[in-house]
């Protein structure tokens, strides 16, 4: 076993098996979510994501932040030389709060309109029923 530095999202993490060797000493954020662990996909440039993705990722830091020993930030595209967070840092946690507001929204809408399913059989015929959510 040699030890290793996994990155995501600029957070360097010790692991004691390289599990993704080509991930190695570069954020390559977008790849735990596109799954394009290869030289175009090893990037730390999560423009485009959809809040859900940015969730994803998001997901996969806390895992990191849980189960790894986390030895430091890469200086790069969410940290500057100093240590601070950088503009896409903060764009990062504003598309985070996005998708919060938008999970409010949605459980809003299901209890307002809840899902509905219909039912046939050739003896009955057909009937609609939703459940209230409530």
């Amino acid at each position: 076993m040699r030890l290793e530095i996994q990155l995501v999202l600029g957070h360097t993490y010790s692991l004691l098996l390289c599990v993704l060797c080509v991930h190695v000493g570069r954020d390559g954020s977008r790849a735990y979510i596109t799954g394009e662990f290869d030289e175009e996909g090893l990037i730390d440039n999560i423009e485009g994501f959809t809040p859900g993705q940015v969730a994803d990722l998001d997901g996969w830091v806390k895992f990191y932040d849980k189960d790894y020993t986390f030895v430091g930030k890469l200086i790069a595209r969410y940290y500057n030389k100093d240590g601070s967070q950088t503009k896409e840092w903060y764009k990062y946690q504003r598309a985070l709060a996005d998708k919060e507001k938008l999970d409010v929204e949605t459980a809003k809408l299901k209890i307002k309109f809840p899902g509905c399913n219909s039912h046939w059989t050739q003896d009955e015929g057909g009937k609609v029923f939703c459940t209230t959510g409530r």
